[in-house]
C-alpha cells in the first residue's frame, strides 16, 4: 500500500446549522481507522505532523476544487489541518444532515520509504451568508499552538464588519488581488486593514508576489552605474496590464507597481485623469520637485493573464542625455524581453524566462514568509492615492 485517502461524512441537523463537537470527534476517529492500522502493519508509520492550520474560503465549487488540488501540493512541505469553507448558493446542499466531510490523507514519501506524510481536510459547506458565524467555527477546530492562515479566494468582503473580525482568528490572510471585482476600491481598504491589525494578523497578496520579478527586473536596470543618472531624471513611465475582453478589467498590478515605484523613489500623485475605460494618465512629482507623467493603459491577454503585468518603459531625460528602458511579455508571455537603450551607445537587450506563476508555488512562498512586509505596505499605501481617484469613475 502506498496511499491512502479516508473519508468521512459528518452528520447533524438539515440547514446550515454545523455540529462542530461532531467535527472535532470524526477528526479523531480517523487515526483509529482500519486503513490506518493497515500501514502500520506493513511497518510504514503515518506522520501526523501538522506545521500550520490552513483556513480556506472558498468561494464556490470551482475553487473549492482548485483550492483541493493546490493542498494537496502543499503537503509535502507544509502537512497541515485544513479548513475548507466551501460557498454555495444553492439552498438545497443544506436539505440533507450531512454538515461536513472528513478527509485523512497520506502518501507514502518514496518506494524506500517507510513514513507517510498525512495531512487533515475538513470541508464544511457553506451558505454565502454564513460570515459572522466563521470565527465560532474556526476556533474549536484549529490545531492549539501552530500558526493560523486564512486563505480567501475570489474577492474578500472588505467593507463588511464581520470580515475584519474574522481575520483576527488569523496570523496571515492570504488573497490574490488579480481575483477582486473591485479592484481600485479593494485598496484602500486593505491599506486601512493592513494599519488597523498591525502586527496580529499579516497581509498576503498573491497578486503582489507575482510582482517580485517585474520589481527585481526593472532594478537591475540601475545596477548598472551609468545607468543610475536617469533614476532622477524620469520623465514618463508608461504601464500595460493584461486585459480579457470576456471579464471586468482589473487594474491592481498595475496600481501596486506604480505604488512601489513612488514609495521607493519619492515620487508623489499630483492628479489623475481618465483617458479610456482602463486607462489614466497621472501628474506625478519627483523628489527633487521636477514632473513625470504617468500612463496606464490595458493590453490584449489570455485569460490566465488577466490584470497581470505586461510592460513597463521608463524614459529620462537631463541637458545632456535621454534614454528608455522597457520590459515586455513576448512570445507565447513565457519570457520577459528586457531592452535598455541611451543616446549615442549601442542598446542593452536580453530576455528573461517568466512563466505565470503556478498557484502552490506562491502559496508556498507566502507560508514561507515572517513577520510583515514594510515594501508592499508603503506601496499599497502609494497605490490608494490613484486607486481612490479612479474610484470616482466608477468600475475601470
Amino acid at each position: 500500500m502506498a496511499d491512502i485517502d479516508l473519508t468521512r461524512e459528518v452528520h447533524g441537523y438539515p440547514g446550515p446549522a454545523i455540529n462542530v463537537g461532531a467535527i472535532a470527534r470524526e477528526l479523531s476517529g480517523l487515526w483509529q481507522a482500519p486503513a490506518i492500522d493497515e500501514l502500520r502493519r506493513e511497518d510504514v508509520v503515518p506522520s501526523r505532523t501538522s506545521v500550520l492550520n490552513l483556513i480556506v474560503h472558498a468561494s464556490g465549487p470551482a475553487a473549492t476544487s482548485q483550492v483541493e488540488a493546490v493542498v494537496d501540493q502543499l503537503a509535502v512541505h507544509h502537512p497541515s489541518r485544513v479548513i475548507i469553507f466551501s460557498v454555495s448558493p444553492d439552498p438545497t446542499t443544506f436539505a440533507a444532515d450531512v454538515d461536513a466531510e472528513v478527509n485523512a490523507h497520506c502518501r507514502v514519501r518514496g518506494p524506500d520509504s517507510h513514513v507517510a506524510t498525512c495531512y487533515e481536510q475538513v470541508t464544511i459547506p457553506t451558505p454565502p451568508d454564513a460570515l459572522p458565524y466563521l470565527r465560532t467555527v474556526i476556533a474549536p477546530l484549529v490545531l492549539p499552538d501552530l500558526p493560523r492562515i486564512l486563505w480567501w479566494t475570489g474577492q474578500p468582503p472588505l467593507h463588511d464588519r464581520d470580515f475584519a473580525r474574522t481575520v483576527t482568528v488569523a496570523d496571515r490572510l492570504v488573497y490574490d488581488s488579480r481575483e477582486f471585482t473591485q479592484g481600485p476600491s479593494s485598496l484602500g481598504r486593505l491599506s486601512d486593514l493592513a494599519r488597523v491589525l498591525g502586527d496580529r494578523c499579516v497581509l498576503s497578496d498573491l497578486g503582489w508576489a507575482r510582482l517580485r520579478q517585474w520589481r527585481e527586473l526593472t532594478a537591475q536596470f540601475f545596477d548598472i552605474p551609468e545607468h543610475r543618472w536617469a533614476l532622477d531624471e524620469v520623465t514618463t513611465v508608461t504601464i500595460g496590464y493584461g486585459h480579457d475582453a470576456a471579464q471586468s478589467g482589473n487594474p491592481v498590478a498595475a496600481l501596486l507597481y506604480t505604488g512601489w515605484a513612488s514609495s521607493r523613489l519619492g515620487w508623489q500623485v499630483v492628479q489623475t485623469e481618465r483617458r479610456e475605460p482602463g486607462a489614466w494618465e497621472s501628474l506625478v512629482r519627483r523628489a527633487d520637485g521636477g514632473e513625470l507623467t504617468l500612463r496606464v493603459q490595458p493590453v490584449p491577454a489570455p485569460p490566465a493573464l488577466h490584470g497581470a503585468l505586461m510592460s513597463t518603459a521608463l524614459r529620462a531625460r537631463d541637458r545632456r542625455r535621454s534614454a528608455e528602458f522597457s520590459a515586455e511579455r513576448v512570445g507565447d508571455n513565457s519570457a520577459i524581453r528586457m531592452r535598455a537603450s541611451q543616446r549615442g551607445k549601442p542598446p542593452l537587450e536580453h530576455a528573461v524566462r517568466c512563466p505565470p506563476h503556478d498557484l502552490a508555488t506562491l502559496l508556498v512562498h507566502e507560508l514561507n514568509q515572517g513577520g510583515r512586509d514594510g515594501v508592499f505596505e508603503d506601496a499599497l499605501r502609494e497605490a490608494r492615492h490613484v486607486a481612490d481617484a479612479l474610484r470616482s469613475w466608477g468600475k475601470p
